[in-house]
């Protein structure tokens, strides 16, 4: 399971950045928040995938983020 969500986190990552072309610094928490939740949606999916209780806690971390200059 683990190495699945570690495949698929990106999409969900990657969609809500791109959701958000023109993130100010301020905006950062709120684009977090947007992440932490479609990623805690694919984790329940993925559990019940896998026959994992809906009792078992899945910890992440989100530890890459990159910024870049407008053109």
């Amino acid at each position: 399971m683990i190495d699945r969500i570690r495949i698929q986190w990106r999409e969900p990552a990657i969609q809500t950045v791109l959701e958000n072309p023109n993130i100010k610094l301020t905006e950062l928490a709120g684009v977090k928040k947007a992440m932490a939740a479609k990623l805690d949606a694919l984790i329940e999916k993925t559990k019940l995938n896998y026959g994992i209780s809906k009792n078992t806690e899945v910890v992440y971390s989100v530890s890459h983020f990159y910024l870049s200059k407008p053109e």
